[in-house]
């Protein structure tokens, strides 16, 4: 499933902070370990995208961090439930710390 496919859909997580785009991306980037799937990040409007798994055509998680202005949004997507090598509750915990 595409990334786009994805955000057409209501997020599994989504959360709000105060801290800056980069600090959240770097704490997301740092949290989750590429040794257990593919992760890529790239730049998307107002902020950065995080793509787990498959490929950009064939995803399997996509996590945006977003500048809304006044607060940065994070959103969490799944492809299916559950991804069988990352339960979502532990992805939700991590992403939520770097909130």
């Amino acid at each position: 499933m595409s990334p786009q496919s994805m955000r057409a859909r209501a997020p599994n997580f989504e959360g709000t902070s105060q801290k800056s785009v980069q600090d959240i991306a770097g704490c997301i980037g740092s949290k989750l370990n590429p040794a257990k799937m593919p992760i890529s990040s790239f730049p998307i409007e107002h902020g950065t995208s995080f793509v787990l798994g498959g490929g950009m055509n064939n995803a399997d998680i996509t996590i945006d961090v977003i500048d809304l202005g006044a607060a940065r949004s994070v959103r969490f997507y799944s492809r299916k439930f559950p991804i069988s090598f990352i339960p979502n509750k532990s992805i939700e915990g991590k992403l939520q710390s770097c909130l």
